[in-house]
This record gives C-alpha cells, sequence and structure tokens, in this order.
C-alpha cells in the first residue's frame, strides 16, 4: 500500500506500507521430507513501513532521502549463527542528474541500523566430553548484531 503526493511542483513525498502474510504460508519440506511448521519459528506476519522525499534543485539536478523500519516476526527457534532476521531502521540519501531527455544518473548511500539481539542457550557434554567438562550443562549467550551501508551507482535510460 502506498501513496505519493507532489505538494510543490519540484518536491515528491511517498510513504508505503508493506505486510506479509508470513504465518500461514505453505514454506515447503525439509530435505528429510518433513513439512516446515512456521508455527515454530515465525510469531507474528512481517511488516515494513517507507517514507521518502525528492527534491530537484535544478531542472537536471535533484536529491532525495528516505526512511524504512520492519520486523520480519520470527521468533528466537529461527535465530541462529546461521541464519537470523532482526528489527531494521534504514536511512538512505542521493543525488540524480539528468544528462539529457533519456539517460538520467543516480547515486545513493544507504545506512542500515540493526536492533540487537541475545538468545540464551545451554550447552550438555556428552560422552567423553562430560569428563573434561563436569560442570556441565554450560549456559552462554548468543548476541546477533549488525549494521550495513550499501553505496549505488546507476544509469536510468528511457527508451
Amino acid at each position: 500500500l502506498g501513496v505519493q503526493v507532489s505538494p510543490l511542483k519540484k518536491l515528491t513525498a511517498s510513504i508505503g506500507f508493506d505486510y506479509f502474510l508470513d504465518k500461514p504460508a505453505y514454506y515447503g519440506k525439509t530435505s528429510g521430507g518433513e513439512q516446515i511448521n512456521n508455527e515454530t519459528t515465525i510469531d507474528e506476519n512481517a511488516y515494513t513501513f517507507q517514507a521518502s522525499l525528492e527534491y530537484k534543485l535544478l531542472p537536471i539536478l535533484g536529491v532525495s532521502a528516505g526512511f524504512s523500519t520492519g520486523n520480519l516476526g520470527v521468533n528466537e527457534n529461527y535465530q541462529s549463527d546461521l541464519s537470523y532476521a532482526l528489527k531494521s531502521k534504514t536511512i538512505a540519501g542521493g543525488v540524480f542528474v539528468d544528462l539529457g531527455e533519456k539517460i538520467t544518473l543516480n547515486a545513493g548511500l544507504v545506512y542500515v541500523m540493526y536492533d540487537d539481539y541475545s538468545k540464551s542457550q545451554t550447552w550438555t557434554a556428552e560422552g567423553p566430553l562430560s569428563i573434561i567438562f563436569p560442570e556441565s550443562p554450560i549456559s552462554y549467550s548468543d548476541m546477533y548484531s549488525k549494521n550495513t551501508m550499501i553505496v549505488a551507482v546507476g544509469v536510468d535510460i528511457s527508451l
């Protein structure tokens, strides 16, 4: 769902909202042939919200800025050191130059900030390891944390 308006001749504003029906979706089967049960990894449907502004400084030059936030709705069972999904906030900025009627050069910078997530776990020594680690089970926490920066350059060609 989205709306775009131009309150001024040189200014365009837009907002958007995405809602994903992940909980009832069928994601296939495991390698053992068992159907994947979303209820074990998904607590709520995912969503994202976006807002952006674009301003034309000159007839051939413009700038843009945007913000986005979202939550993929996964629970602790989904999070692992191989795959994890975190709530995020994204800010972005860009510039564009019209190089003629049919060609526009774009450049942008995006920075994504993810919420930190901690998952408590335990490890129990088995077999010969139980001699080496008699204090088993051992409690520990996995911390999932990251930020991402993207730099992009592109060319639009209108045919």
